[in-house]
């Protein structure tokens, strides 16, 4: 599987987010809390090194929560500022404005918010500020350029468009970004995407795609291309999704199981572990 990029776009956003960090005092960097090093761009780390960064899980409710606080204790470990932040809870909401405004009374603090495509950013930026400030949906690249968002007397964000990775040369990573929802679906195949989902949710989560979709998963060998092929036409069929001669539309059904693990309703599931993820990544 091989999935594409054209560059050209983040060149343009490194610029802006070049001029942004001259008028911002930190990084709030977002990451989807179900991959999170695939959703740490190190464009990031690297423009914001003289600058303080904030690493904030989004989109929790989505992951494993073992996996989650596993991460929390990697962070604490490395001495990372860490928070997860529900935009739907407002009491998570305060609290981490709360925290954006603690030190000292008077100084009004400017946060530059950034992360990969389609992470969070706007939707949490709505709910710290104004409802509707910033365009949100379930596709990357509706934020265009910076915006400044006023939240409070002493707090301003200036949110910033999404920055994928300059280059796909780990294929691992451009799967799980394409997985979670940050790459467009014009740059890979939705069928190739959706057959490595079925196998990492059957190794992560045994027995929750037939939950779902109430046909049982076949026998080993999980990862068979070929059975997990037939196993999405099955689900297919299933669900009524058919092409001529009554065969099961793969194509279609691609397309629904990547939306449907992106609503969680495969259950909460991460792709990445701390496990090996190594603090160099973090400097």
């Amino acid at each position: 599987m091989e999935i594409q990029w054209f560059p050209g776009h983040m060149a343009k956003t490194l610029r802006q987010l070049k001029d942004g960090l001259k008028l911002v005092e930190a990084v709030v960097e977002l990451r989807d809390a179900r991959a999170p090093a695939s959703t740490a761009n190190p464009e990031v780390a690297r423009l914001a090194r003289h600058k303080e960064r904030y690493v904030v899980f989004t989109k929790a409710d989505l992951a494993d929560p073992e996996v989650t606080q596993g991460w929390s204790e990697f962070y604490q470990r490395t001495k990372t500022p860490f928070f997860t932040v529900d935009p739907r809870n407002q009491a998570s909401v305060r609290d981490f404005v709360a925290f954006l405004t603690s030190e000292g009374t008077r100084t009004i603090k400017r946060y530059m918010v950034v992360g990969v495509p389609n992470v969070g950013k706007s939707t949490l930026i709505n709910a710290v500020g104004r409802k509707g400030t910033a365009k949100t949906g379930d596709k990357p690249g509706l934020t265009r350029g910076l915006q400044w968002v006023k939240v409070t007397e002493r707090l301003e964000l200036l949110d910033t468009p999404g920055l994928l990775w300059p280059k796909f040369a780990n294929q691992q990573i451009a799967l799980n970004l394409a997985l979670i929802g940050s790459i467009s679906s014009q740059r890979y195949d939705a069928e190739e995407v959706a057959l490595h989902l079925l196998d990492i949710v059957e190794k992560l989560k045994p027995g929750a795609l037939e939950n779902r979709y109430g046909v049982p998963f076949p026998g080993q060998p999980v990862g068979d291309a070929l059975t997990l092929y037939n196993y999405l036409g099955e689900i297919a069929h299933r669900r009524g999704y058919l092409q001529a001669g009554g065969v099961g539309d793969t194509a279609t059904m691609a397309v629904t199981l990547l939306k449907e693990f992106r609503e969680g309703k495969l259950g909460r599931i991460s792709l990445e572990r701390p496990e090996g993820y190594g603090t160099e990544q973090e400097s």
